[in-house]
């Protein structure tokens, strides 16, 4: 049953909070602030495929890819594009949010105090620049909409979410379960057939585009399933885990004050208040999904369960926790005397206009040091290679190297290991995104290393950002506590990394590359990072549509020339082959 909402909802106030969390993200994102996780390049280097004409390894990001795949066509690879998108979509996330707790508690008031927290908790900040910004506005979208019985853009906007990110599946079935279960609107078959059209349209709308490519029919899903079950084999050392260890990676990347306010929802089933039906929805798959991930870290051990796998919750269990303030606020209310009430409404209104706005600023000051990186002036370098013509070895995120190679028309060769092979040529340009690296430290060690080859250039990189440390793969318990000293990246002293760029002072030899994907060695000399899926007749690569456009005519000169049995007898050699 759909919550009894103030007559006109707060839409102005919700275009207010939109606005502000893009002047935050305005003031807290500088040139080099992307990438900031390793596998937000993925859509970017697929994109720049896709302009190409090839459709490549997009992993779990498919619906990104082609939302980027407009700026890269009409303006060329940039970064900086997805920083615009994704700051857009964290602002409909955060008006997304207000709306809701707007329709839930019927309180402007107390919609915007929990909408601004939200909005500015640490890790929100960083998945909204980062990939997991797509699905998670999306899944926020998609409660707004359900909660407003727009079945059909509801299921359509839980599509792009699961599209955007194959991981969504788990918490938008534990969302759809918990709904048809506690709202009987939902249950209906018309509401049911409705979310469910529009969950499919983008998905069979990009496997089509992706079958006229690559000709596997659903192969987005069968690659994900196949990465899916190979993830769940991944298991830690016979280290014990505790059920509590995600909850820990909340307190650690958001602060112990912002995960007991997040956890506060839990007392949410207390209230004997006449709760809406899909706010039950929200409270239940929220915790389950919290609950279910939190099994499979304590019995499984499994390393690659990390935060972004159950970022959807952060909606569920901000709007629980606002929920039970609210009503926590309201049973107050009627046990306290009125005076009593209005000296508690004081002190807890200049409480929270001191205490919110400083957690706001001290994690906009975090986010905008813990957003600063070396990409920017490795832009500049790299720009000059390519007007040098030199080629580029790149040590790091190899889908970083091929976004180079892509953006400025590089031949890029990352993550050789063949030191020797390196180092009989200094035609390349070599960065190494780390310092520290062994890569880099072997190539110094080599007999064969010329310091005087080389003008070497050394860039403050990436601070310790709390956020990010918990996206690391295999966050386990001993890892976290040996992270617990890592002050906030804003803070004097915080460690940071150094970017490494070796130019060529007298280029000479012959630039010598290999690929070797197992070991991420990749090379990239212009067009697509990966070659067409299938060989055309005069040796050009071609996709799947070239092939079902030549033999089509094949198939139309059959008929006219051999007739219907002819035609007939082709394709059925086609279908056998």
């Amino acid at each position: 049953m759909l919550p009894n909402r103030v007559k006109q909802p707060g839409v102005q106030l919700a275009v207010l909070l939109a606005v502000v969390f893009l002047l935050v993200a305005a003031g807290t994102l500088g040139p080099g602030s992307y990438f900031l996780h390793h596998d937000t390049p993925t859509q970017n280097v697929a994109a720049a495929d896709l302009v190409e004409g090839c459709w490549t390894y997009t992993a779990a990001t498919l619906a990104p890819m082609v939302m980027l795949f407009l700026p890269y066509a009409l303006f060329g690879p940039s970064a900086v594009y997805e920083m615009v998108l994704l700051s857009l979509l964290g602002a409909v996330l955060a008006a997304s949010l207000f709306l809701l707790a707007e329709a839930y508690t019927r309180s402007r008031r107390w919609a915007l105090l929990g909408a601004l927290w939200f909005a500015g908790l640490p890790i929100i900040l960083y998945y909204t620049r980062t990939h997991i910004g797509y699905p998670l506005a999306f899944y926020g979208l998609g409660l707004l909409l359900h909660t407003r019985k727009h079945y059909t853009w509801a299921g359509l906007a839980f599509g792009l979410a699961f599209t955007s990110h194959f991981n969504y599946l788990v918490p938008l079935a534990f969302w759809m379960l918990w709904a048809f279960i506690t709202d009987r609107e939902t249950r209906s078959i018309r509401s049911m057939a409705q979310l469910g059209l529009g969950f499919l349209l983008p998905l069979l709308l990009l496997e089509t585009a992706r079958f006229f490519f690559t000709g596997v029919p659903f192969g987005w899903l069968q690659e994900e399933i196949r990465d899916a079950l190979r993830l769940a084999g991944q298991t830690a050392s016979s280290e014990s885990w505790p059920v509590t260890h995600l909850i820990r990676l909340i307190g650690f990347s958001n602060g112990w004050l912002n995960a007991v306010l997040l956890l506060s929802g839990v007392a949410y089933p207390l209230f004997r208040a006449r709760r809406p039906s899909l706010m039950d929805s929200i409270y239940l798959s929220g915790w389950s999904v919290l609950v279910f991930y939190s099994l499979q870290v304590s019995l499984l051990h499994n390393t690659f369960l990390t935060p972004r796998m159950f970022a959807a919750i952060y909606p569920n269990l901000a709007l629980a926790s606002i929920y039970t303030g609210w009503q926590a606020a309201d049973w107050l209310k009627t046990r306290l005397k009125p005076a009593s009430w209005a000296v508690s409404q004081v002190v807890g209104c200049g409480i929270v206009l001191v205490v919110l706005p400083l957690s706001t600023l001290d994690a906009a000051l975090d986010a905008l040091v813990g957003s600063r990186t070396a990409y920017q002036e490795v832009d500049n370098l790299l720009a000059e290679a390519a007007a040098s013509r030199l080629p580029v070895r790149y040590y790091g995120n190899f889908l970083t190297g091929l976004y180079w190679g892509h953006r400025h028309d590089l031949f890029v060769n990352t993550n050789e290991t063949d030191v020797d092979r390196v180092l009989q040529d200094t035609q390349a340009v070599l960065v190494f995104e780390d310092a520290d690296s062994p890569a880099l430290e072997q190539f110094y060690s080599s007999p064969s290393f010329d310091p005087a080859a080389y003008t070497i250039t050394t860039i403050p990189h990436r601070i310790a950002y709390r956020p990010a440390w918990a996206e690391n793969y295999g966050v386990g318990p001993q890892a976290l506590h040996d992270l617990s000293w890592l002050i906030y990246a804003h803070r004097p002293n915080a460690d940071t990394t150094t970017l490494v760029v070796l130019w060529p002072n007298r280029p000479t030899g012959e630039f010598a590359a290999r690929s070797d994907p197992d070991q991420y060695i990749f090379t990239y000399e212009g067009g697509c990072s990966l070659p067409y899926p299938f060989d055309g007749p005069d040796g050009a690569g071609w996709n799947y549509y070239h092939l079902l456009w030549d033999k089509l005519k094949q198939l139309v000169h059959t008929l006219r020339t051999g007739g219907v049995g002819a035609g007939l007898e082709l394709v059925r050699g086609w279908l056998q082959s």
